[in-house]
């Protein structure tokens, strides 16, 4: 009966201690998730948006497509009620200078453009840090002749804030929506009644899954197709299947793609490193912009998507 207590003690007590070891060092088992049907990733991953720092004051913009391309020079100043100044190329009227104008009234809706324009884009500006704007100037360097150069696309956004008017210096935004920025403001500049086009947000479009370690490839995207239509969906996937090599090149429609995009749509482009050929797994996001990310994937990602991908293309082939 003793013998039966201390051994009950010592099983406790082994117990507690796994208990403990486990709760302080975190080593509870936990199984990769793996997704099977569409509906059990994850929401697909929105890109947070800061808080407008204040209301838009103010565009500033200058331009130029290089000492190459002849008479690309544009600038423009903006506030909400005029044009403090701008100075553009028109050679239909000037083909010897720039023309430059300032202080030109603009009406309230011309302005509710340029404001819809620059806030579409609020998720995309990019602040320049304060080192970077503060950088010393660089040392003389001898005299060289450049054949291209000088092209610059520089932005500034002015805020009204409890603070006073704020002049901030933004990156121009890798989307192409800064597109139709660009061209509100060269109407604005210089009417020729210009048809502006309103871009839509970008979408993911398509993607590249690439896994050397189990011999793996899923491509699902929008190409320009050599056959058919002009333009759709191509689906490429090559993998292993018991014992069988699973190869596939078709022409398809959306419904392939949706029901692939799931796997990828709920991943955060910022958790990843990015992705070269060298990687031994490389995803690749395509988006309607005509955009991509290349990224470096986890082993425990890859392991969460990639037997919904080979549950989805073995559904295809069912459906063929």
């Amino acid at each position: 009966m003793c013998n039966r207590k201390i051994g009950r003690k010592r099983i406790l007590g082994v117990i507690l201690i796994l208990s403990l070891f486990t709760s302080l060092f975190g080593c509870t088992a936990k199984k990769t998730p793996q997704y099977t049907t569409a509906e059990d990733f994850p929401p697909a991953y929105e890109k947070p948006v800061p808080e407008l720092p204040g209301k838009l004051a103010g565009v500033t913009h200058e331009s130029s497509a290089g000492s190459m391309e002849f008479a690309t020079e544009f600038a423009i100043d903006v506030a909400p009620t005029e044009i403090l100044h701008c100075e553009y190329w028109d050679l239909d009227v000037k083909r010897d200078e720039m023309i430059r104008k300032g202080n030109v009234p603009i009406t309230e809706a011309q302005w509710a453009d340029v404001e819809k324009a620059v806030l579409d884009l609020w998720g995309s500006w990019e602040e320049i840090p304060e080192e970077i704007l503060n950088q010393p100037d660089q040392p003389d360097v001898p005299e060289f002749f450049v054949l291209d150069g000088g092209d610059y696309d520089r932005w500034w956004l002015s805020w009204e804030t409890a603070e006073g008017v704020q002049k901030v210096r933004y990156y121009a935004p890798a989307d192409r929506r800064i597109l139709t920025l660009d061209a509100v403001l060269e109407e604005l500049a210089n009417p020729k009644g210009r048809k502006i086009e309103w871009y839509e947000e970008p979408t993911l479009s398509g993607a590249t899954y690439i896994n050397d370690t189990t011999d793996m490839s899923f491509q699902c995207n929008w190409w320009n197709l050599p056959e058919g239509p002009k333009e759709g969906y191509r689906l490429i996937v090559r993998f292993q299947e018991g014992g069988e090599t699973i190869n596939i090149y078709d022409q398809t429609d959306d419904a392939v793609w949706n029901a692939a995009k799931p796997a990828f749509a709920w991943l955060n482009p910022n958790d990843f490193d990015h992705g070269s050929y060298k990687d031994k797994i490389t995803l690749s996001l395509y988006y309607s912009d005509g955009t991509q990310d290349s990224l470096k994937l986890d082993k425990k990602t890859a392991e969460a998507i990639e037997p919904y991908l080979r549950q989805l293309t073995l559904e295809y082939l069912g459906q063929k």
